[in-house]
Parts: structure tokens; C-alpha cells; sequence
């Protein structure tokens, strides 16, 4: 099975605070070529929720993201960022601007779309679920990426 990463913007993970489903919730979202994809809700999945105008996405979250993806892609790991930007140039725009290689997709209800489905309030927030299930529940980076280890 591989891990999926699904990045939805940066929301920091005080995920032990807030009530996130604990079975994760499969949907489909455009990207950057305006085709809708399908986030599978098998195997490892990282939802990852950033915008170009989060300033701690792009500090701290992006450059994660990126890392990890270069550790883990090639063991089933799968990134997936899902911009909450207000507009499609925008979010197009981030993806050239931060070199994302993972899929990208854009949410056009931004905050009442799959980000209210999740439970998520601000942003950066990832959620890492396994087979559906919620594997990360209040974790940070760090703390997250120890499950990734688990890959071979």
C-alpha cells in the first residue's frame, strides 16, 4: 500500500484539541490542469491543507512537505496538497512559485469545502490517516514523520 500525502494548507497540528474524523473522507478536488481527482482512502494518506498567503505554510510546512516527499516517494509515501486559496490563478501561481512535485489540487469553497469536512479551522494543518483510519491525532512534523520510518 502506498502513503498517500494530501496537502490542504498549512494548519498546525493541535489535532488533540479539535474534533478531526477519525475516518478519513474520500473527495475530489481540481488541479492545477482544471481535471478532478480522486484522493484514495487506502494505504498511508497525508492531507496536507495550505495557501500561497499562509506565511507559516511557506516557511515551515512547504519545505516538510517537500523533504519527506524526497525521503518517501519512491516507498509508497504520496503527497497531495490541497491549496484553500481564494482563487485558481493563485493557487496555480503557488505551485510554480514553491516547485511542488506532489499533486496539488484546489478546493473553490475554500474553508467550507473538504477543510470544513476535516474539521479544520486554520491553516497549516496535516492529517495523516492509514486505510482511512486518523494516525496522527495531535502529532507534529516530527512526530508524524516517525510513522513514515515504517515504510520500506
Amino acid at each position: 500500500m502506498g502513503l498517500l500525502i494530501v496537502c490542504l494548507g498549512w494548519i498546525c497540528c493541535f489535532a488533540k484539541k479539535k474534533n478531526y474524523p477519525t475516518k478519513q473522507i474520500v473527495f475530489e478536488l481540481m488541479d492545477s490542469n482544471k481535471v478532478m481527482k480522486n484522493i484514495p482512502d487506502t494505504g498511508w494518506v497525508l492531507i496536507d491543507f495550505w495557501a500561497i498567503w499562509c506565511r507559516p505554510c511557506r516557511r515551515y510546512n512547504i519545505p516538510w512537505i517537500k523533504e519527506i516527499y524526497a525521503k518517501y516517494d519512491d516507498k509508497g509515501l504520496k503527497i497531495v496538497c490541497v491549496s484553500l486559496d481564494k482563487n485558481f490563478e493563485d493557487f496555480k501561481k503557488g505551485i510554480r512559485k514553491e516547485e511542488l512535485s506532489a499533486l496539488n489540487l484546489w478546493d473553490p469553497k475554500i474553508w467550507d469545502g473538504v477543510a470544513a469536512q476535516y474539521g479544520v479551522k486554520n491553516i497549516p494543518t496535516h492529517l495523516l490517516y492509514h486505510n482511512g483510519k486518523l494516525m496522527n491525532k495531535g502529532m507534529s512534523m516530527s512526530e508524524t514523520e516517525t510513522i513514515f520510518l515504517q515504510l520500506k
